[in-house]
């Protein structure tokens, strides 16, 4: 499964995403249409430090840098120390 892949299921579950609308997350997809908020990008978080290891700093817990998959993804590639675009994930 790779990075993208596993960050929408975490968005899908986190935002009680049905099948339908989880198809529909896209890199760019703005999850604020989505219901995203602050407590839900709280629980986002917890569940990114979680399943990947990393501890994200707070200056990175404003909801405008989690706001879709791209977004996230690139925060959890800046922890990871990992490249964008290597495959990685």
């Amino acid at each position: 499964m790779n990075l993208q892949t596993q960050i929408v299921t975490m968005v899908a579950e986190v935002l009680k995403l049905d099948s339908g609308q989880a198809q529909d997350l896209h890199k760019d997809t703005d999850l604020i249409s989505y219901d995203l908020n602050s407590l839900s990008a709280v629980e986002l978080i917890v569940r990114l430090e979680q399943h990947f290891g990393i501890e994200v700093d707070d200056e990175d817990l404003l909801i405008d840098r989690l706001a879709s998959i791209a977004k996230l993804e690139q925060l959890v590639f800046k922890y990871l120390g990992t490249p964008e675009g290597s495959g990685a994930g």
